[in-house]
């Protein structure tokens, strides 16, 4: 299955000097998406999508999409990537059925979605293109009612072309490139009305999510663990391993906002399980936003460095509206009272130069904003500053 791909774009920041989009593969969890957001610098609902990557047949209807929301292009994800491909020809079948019926009207992402639940209902015939094959298929097969009452010689005479154009009519069905496609009878549901968009199965993706494997079983797939978890989570997650403890697996993979690196497969699970739980106690997605920049300025690749970025989030001056240094460069000379969009402007670098004024205030940019340390000590609680290295 290709990759489908949105690119997000702020609508408050779209038109901004040095505004970059965020690109997001689905189907993603939660917390990615929670975080393609953040990049993306959206606030609260004001975002729009553009697509790439998408099924062929899906380009002219996803283009003419203007309001669809981030859950609901991932629940279509999700249901694609789950698509042999029968299924996916089938699909755009009922796609093309419903452009030939309403051409005035664009698809809307609810109808591709109840589309991808009731493929049942739809029945396919792959590599039937035009009438000519379809009417051969029904001679030979003698799929309509009056031809079972013709002898053979008579049989013979028919125009395919004709008898196929006729199933054509009588089913409402249509050609897709891949196949014939047309209604059967059976009942179409409506899965996704007016409610909330159904949920997309979201497991090991959350604040941190790591999959554990024994170390006496590397054939099994592992277990995903959610943190932060409490004892009754663990014991269940050793249980299904046949572990004693933690000293017997090893983290195979790991996910979520808390941590942006892979960790090594034997860390700690008490210092994960505390960097899950301080993660979780940020009072906003600001603050989030501020310590994920933190990680980024410190060049962060150590579980004991996390922790303490953590609990030493005052220690570190934050701008979330500040986006790229061209921003911030287009900023400054308007603070100082020049007009940006003057011809003369045309040919500035916005780039370098707001590079070079981040740099002289010792801020640096990160995909969540401006972000730097600032006069407040910082308290090494479980990292050790190693000989020769100090804190940017």
């Amino acid at each position: 299955m290709q990759e489908m791909r949105v690119l997000i774009f702020s609508n408050d920041y779209r038109e901004k000097r040095g505004y970059q989009p965020v690109r997001l593969e689905l189907p993603a969890g939660k917390e990615r998406i929670a975080d393609a957001l953040q990049r993306a610098h959206v606030k609260g609902t004001g975002y729009s999508l553009e697509y790439a990557g998408w099924p062929y047949f899906l380009t002219e209807p996803l283009e003419a999409l203007k309001d669809s929301r981030l859950e609901e292009a991932n629940l279509l994800a999700y249901q694609i990537q789950g698509m042999d491909e029968e299924q996916l020809g089938t699909f755009e079948g009922a796609v093309a059925l419903r452009m030939e019926e309403d051409a005035e009207n664009p698809v809307t992402m609810k109808e591709l979605i109840n589309f991808t639940y009731n493929l049942g209902s739809y029945d396919y015939y792959p590599g039937v293109r035009n009438d000519t094959e379809l009417g051969e298929i029904c001679i030979e097969g003698e799929m309509m009612d009056f031809l079972k009452r013709l002898p053979d010689d008579v049989i013979e005479l028919l125009d395919p072309k004709k008898v196929g154009e006729e199933l054509r009519r009588g089913d409402q069905g249509t050609f897709t490139l891949s196949g014939y496609v047309f209604r059967n009878g059976e009942d179409f549901q409506e899965i996704y009305g007016e409610g909330p968009c159904p949920d997309v199965p979201d497991r090991g993706s959350g604040i941190l999510s790591v999959r554990l494997i024994s170390l006496t079983d590397s054939d099994g797939k592992g277990v995903w663990l959610e943190l932060p978890a409490g004892e009754e989570d663990m014991r269940q997650a050793l249980d299904t391993l046949k572990a004693d403890s933690f000293d017997c697996c090893l983290i195979a993979e790991n996910r979520g906002s808390a941590l942006p690196f892979s960790l090594a497969g034997d860390e700690d699970m008490e210092k994960l399980n505390l960097l899950a739980e301080r993660v979780q106690e940020f009072p906003d997605n600001r603050t989030l936003a501020k310590y994920k920049a933190a990680l980024e300025l410190e060049l962060c690749n150590d579980l004991d460095l996390a922790l303490d970025i953590a609990a030493n989030l005052d220690c570190y001056s934050f701008d979330q509206e500040m986006f790229s240094p061209a921003r911030y460069a287009e900023y400054l000379l308007e603070e100082a009272g020049f007009d940006t969009e003057d011809p003369a402007f045309r040919r500035f670098d916005f780039e370098g130069y707001g590079e070079r004024k981040l740099k002289e205030i010792g801020f640096a940019s990160t995909a969540y904003g401006v972000v730097a340390r600032n006069e407040v000590p910082f308290r090494q609680e479980y990292s050790a500053a190693q000989q020769g290295m100090k804190m940017q």
